[in-house]
């Protein structure tokens, strides 16, 4: 199965990723996706206890804070858009 998923990576991204870095990307961007789900990753990684995940995806939490903020922010711009004064 891992032969596989090599093989399509390279054929469809053109980048030979190991089946190990490519569980890490993907556990990276689920929590992107949802930043309160460590937990869930814990569990599809196979890590015995959350301290073993946290250990490794720690380091994620300060660019999904960065991400929600950024949102935030483009939100807010588009609500409330600067008024101009003249001179």
């Amino acid at each position: 199965m891992s032969d596989l998923i090599v093989d399509a990576i390279d054929d469809y991204v053109g980048v030979t990723m190991h089946v190990h870095i490519f569980r890490a990307f993907a556990a990276c961007k689920y929590l992107e996706a949802s930043p309160a789900a460590l937990n869930d990753v814990r569990m599809l990684l196979g890590h015995k206890t959350f301290e073993t995940t946290l250990q490794y995806y720690a380091y994620v939490r300060p660019k999904i804070v960065a991400i929600r903020q950024h949102a935030v922010l483009r939100e807010l711009r588009r609500t409330h858009p600067p008024t101009r004064r003249g001179r």
